[in-house]
């Protein structure tokens, strides 16, 4: 979502910055139109997934606290599993 800046030199800011990956198809066109490099798909981190359509909005905070993936692939920081989906040991 796209708000009015102060300094009427510069046309846009981001109000908010959310990423659907419900809707995402990875095709790296954001990456490219970003004039500052601020969109990067090279983190290492491969796998998004969720037990919720809301859980696959990632805001900008949301996205900062992530961790690229080991070497291996393994995530350093796995997304939380909700208590009402907790697999019973």
């Amino acid at each position: 979502v796209a708000a009015e800046h102060p300094n009427p030199e510069i046309e846009k800011v981001p109000e908010r910055f959310d990423i659907d990956l419900g809707k995402c198809v990875f095709c790296g066109y954001c990456v490219e139109a970003c004039p500052e490099d601020a969109i990067r798909m090279d983190t290492g981190i491969l796998e998004f997934s969720s037990y919720s359509r809301r859980g696959m909005i990632y805001t900008k905070e949301t996205l900062l606290g992530l961790e690229p993936a080991e070497p291996d692939g393994t995530p350093r920081s796995p997304i939380p599993i909700p208590a009402d989906r907790t697999p019973n040991l």
